[in-house]
């Protein structure tokens, strides 16, 4: 922990956790998927690699319907209520991400997480870092994702 110029420790959240909500990421794939394909399956896998009908999935939704996912805003409020000087926003339903089966799936759906958070997020604030999802799928396009999340879009 450093001490910060106000006498007060910094604190980094290393383990803060978006939780996805798809039709913020449909966008950032719309240009090669339908959306209403899209929306037909998670955009994650599970854990053994299928992306099964999400009929009934609704991640950053409660039963009511109402967005719990909070946005860059929501982030820094909740920073600045619990005296935390930056975050390490991590994927909830992406941690799943590295059993995607599909290269070039796993290709596209890096480049667009990736995208939004930036977009979304870390461009917002810089007390937000991203941690980049990467195509290990495709060794070659992971090395490029990678390059590109950590130069371009300032993840880990």
């Amino acid at each position: 922990m450093t001490t910060m110029p106000n006498g007060v420790n910094r604190i980094i959240d290393g383990d803060g956790h978006l939780i996805e909500n798809p039709s913020l990421i449909y966008p950032y794939l719309e240009k090669k998927y339908p959306r209403d394909g899209l929306e037909n399956y998670p955009l994650f896998p599970t854990l053994d690699g299928f992306r099964r009908s999400n009929s009934r999935q609704r991640p950053g939704f409660d039963d009511d319907g109402k967005d719990y996912t909070p946005d860059a805003v929501g982030w820094i409020k909740f920073l600045d209520r619990l005296e935390i000087s930056e975050a390490v926003i991590y994927p909830t339903a992406g941690l799943g991400y590295a059993f995607t089966k599909d290269p070039v799936w796993a290709v596209d759906l890096a480049q667009a997480y990736n995208n939004f958070l930036y977009d979304q997020y870390i461009k917002k604030s810089s007390r937000l870092t991203g941690v980049a999802i990467i195509p290990v799928q495709d060794p070659p396009a992971a090395a490029k994702e990678l390059r590109r999340a950590v130069k371009d879009l300032g993840m880990v």
